[in-house]
């Protein structure tokens, strides 16, 4: 049994992707495998500036599986990372 959040993310000139994507690491705490990382790409032009699409794949291994309050706990804690940039996909499930 596994957590399998997966994330995309558009994000503006300046954002610190790596600082961000290692607190994500630590909310998830151990046993975790990194399937995919997308670091910032430029993605898009508006007229409030330029946004980066980066996102993430990570499996975490469980022990037990977890209420859907714990998920959705998961989930906010990596919104809040995330809080003033555009958060195009963002799941968390058990697999």
């Amino acid at each position: 049994m596994k957590l399998a959040v997966d994330a995309v993310f558009y994000v503006r000139e300046g954002f610190n992707f790596e600082k961000v994507f290692k607190e994500v690491l630590k909310i998830l705490g151990e046993d975790v495998k990194i399937l995919s990382v997308e670091y910032p790409e430029l993605a898009l032009i508006s007229e409030e500036g330029y946004y980066y699409r980066c996102g993430f794949m990570i499996d975490k291994k469980l022990d037990r599986e977890l209420s859907r309050e714990e998920i959705d706990e998961i989930k906010e804690k990596i919104k809040k990372l995330f809080e003033n940039e555009i958060i195009y996909t963002l799941t968390c499930e058990i697999l």
